[in-house]
C-alpha cells in the first residue's frame, strides 16, 4: 500500500516532533525562526515518506539524507529559540530525545541503503 510509510516508527517520530515544536512556538518568538522550524520539521516527514516511495537505493538515500539534514536544523532552530523562551526542563529533555532517536534511525536507514 502506498501509505505504509504511516506505520513507521520513524514517520510516528517525526509527526511527535512536529507536534511539539508546534506547541512551544510562542508570540515572542521572531516569525521568521517560527517559519524557518516549521519548514523544517515538515521536512523531515515529507522527505522520509517521499524517500520511502522511491524504487532506487540512491533515490531513497538522497531523501533520507535530506531529511536527516532537516533535523539538525530543526535541532538548531530549537536551540535559537530557547534564547526567546523558557518551555520547560520536561519539553526540552522530550525535544532531545526525539532528536537523538530520530537521527539513529535516519543513520540506519542512510546506511541500508548501500
Amino acid at each position: 500500500m502506498f501509505t505504509d510509510f504511516k506505520d513507521k516508527e520513524i514517520y510516528k517520530k517525526a509527526k511527535e516532533l512536529y507536534s511539539l515544536v508546534n506547541s512551544c512556538l510562542k508570540e515572542n518568538i521572531p516569525k521568521p525562526l517560527k517559519d524557518q522550524i516549521s519548514r523544517s520539521t515538515i521536512s523531515i516527514i515529507l522527505n522520509f515518506s517521499e524517500g520511502y516511495g522511491r524504487f532506487t537505493k540512491n533515490d531513497k538515500k538522497h531523501f533520507y539524507i535530506t531529511a536527516r539534514a532537516s533535523l539538525n536544523e530543526t535541532a538548531t532552530c530549537f536551540d535559537l529559540i530557547l534564547l526567546h523562551l523558557n518551555p520547560g526542563n520536561e519539553t526540552i529533555e522530550k525535544f532531545n530525545a526525539l532528536v537523538e532517536e530520530l537521527s539513529k534511525m535516519f543513520s540506519g536507514l542512510i546506511n541500508s541503503q548501500k
